[in-house]
């Protein structure tokens, strides 16, 4: 039974050595039986049998050195690969690192573009809360200038006029009353001043010539009012239009501000999904690394027991040469040892009382010896 086991143990472990050719494993395990039956017999056992097991033993040897360097060789490529785990490590870390100061600048440009967007809105709505202020100022400097200019063109009308010796003087003097009128001039000066001015100078009386006279105080009393206003708003409409360009200046400039954090912001997102991908890569080649320490760590520890199958199918294959072990001896039945004891110590009729000495108080037989030179 022993030995059938040990042929088991040989059999299997041979089969499981790929080192050994496909063939060569089938040829050792179809004549490894053959070899062990003619060992368990030593009397019918042939040398070339006996050189079979001697050829299982050389391939399980040379198995054994191969799972040995092997071994030796993963072991080295685990130190290799432990490196090279801690380098990928390090550079994940690093990828993670760089990633988290990427995120945080990317929250950081995003408030900034926030920021710049609601300083740019405040901007652009005092500019525009200004522009919208200053239409109705700017439409009442211009009805200034307008009514100026307005009343020194009645003025050169009237000159005209009282002067004498102008063409089209119903035309002219029509606008002179349209003007007295819309100025809201006294209505009896604007009746008297439309017949004084219709006639020529010479023709004149005492009382058209001093309406000419008062038409062109007036007129000219007109001109240097609105003179005086235009002089006065100029001042202010310039500080005015200043203050407009310079709100759109700063609305413009918050404008650019605002385009500059989208730029940046764009940048950052840039570099954090560039982040990203480094430290997805990192994670990926150090799960990889992880992976091939763990292979080559599983493929050391199978070899290695395969090393250990190896030797005990060397052990069971010395064990096969050896033969069967001896035989136990006989064990006798109590009467026969008896029997036999007594059979030992009865005197024949050959023996007498000089055959036996007494040697420190025992009893001892005579040598063989001296019974024959007697």
């Amino acid at each position: 039974m022993a030995a059938a086991a040990d042929v088991a143990l040989i059999a299997q472990v041979v089969k499981d050595l790929e080192v050994i050719p496909a063939s060569a494993r089938k040829m050792l395990c179809e004549g490894l039986p053959h070899a062990a039956e003619a060992c368990a017999e030593v009397s019918n056992i042939h040398g070339m049998q006996y050189t079979f097991l001697n050829l299982i033993a050389s391939a399980l040897q040379d198995a054994k050195a191969s799972a040995e360097k092997d071994v030796v060789a993963r072991a080295a490529q685990g130190q290799v690969d432990s490196e090279e785990l801690g380098r990928r490590a390090v550079t994940s870390e690093v990828a993670a690192e760089a990633f988290k100061a990427a995120d945080a600048e990317v929250e950081a440009k995003a408030a900034a573009q926030a920021a710049a967007q609601v300083q740019a809105q405040v901007a652009e709505k005092k500019h525009s809360d200004a522009q919208r202020a200053g239409k109705s100022m700017a439409a009442a400097w211009q009805e200034t200038r307008d009514a100026l200019e307005s009343a020194t063109s009645a003025t050169e009308t009237v000159k005209v006029l009282v002067d004498g010796g102008c063409e089209h003087i119903q035309a002219k003097t029509a606008a002179v009353e349209e003007y007295l009128t819309g100025i809201k001039a006294d209505r009896v000066l604007v009746a008297a001043a439309t017949l004084a001015l219709a006639l020529q100078p010479e023709g004149r009386a005492p009382f058209d010539r001093m309406t000419a006279a008062h038409v062109a105080e007036v007129v000219e009393g007109k001109v240097a009012e609105l003179t005086a206003k235009v002089a006065e708003v100029a001042p202010q409409e310039a500080e005015f239009n200043a203050e407009i360009l310079g709100l759109w200046a700063i609305a413009d400039c918050h404008r650019d501000a605002v385009k500059e954090a989208d730029l940046a912001l764009l940048e950052a997102q840039a570099t954090q999904e560039a982040a990203r991908d480094t430290l997805a890569k990192a994670h990926k080649d150090e799960k990889a690394a992880q992976k091939e320490m763990s292979g080559n760590a599983i493929q050391q520890c199978l070899v290695e027991e395969q090393i250990k199958q190896v030797v005990a199918a060397l052990e069971a294959v010395e064990r096969i040469k050896a033969g069967p072990p001896p035989a136990p001896p006989a064990v006798e039945e109590p009467e026969a040892m008896a029997a036999s004891a007594d059979a030992a110590v009865v005197p024949t009729e050959e023996t007498d009382s000089g055959d036996v000495e007494l040697q420190d108080g025992k009893e001892v037989d005579e040598p063989m010896a001296a019974k024959q030179a007697r």
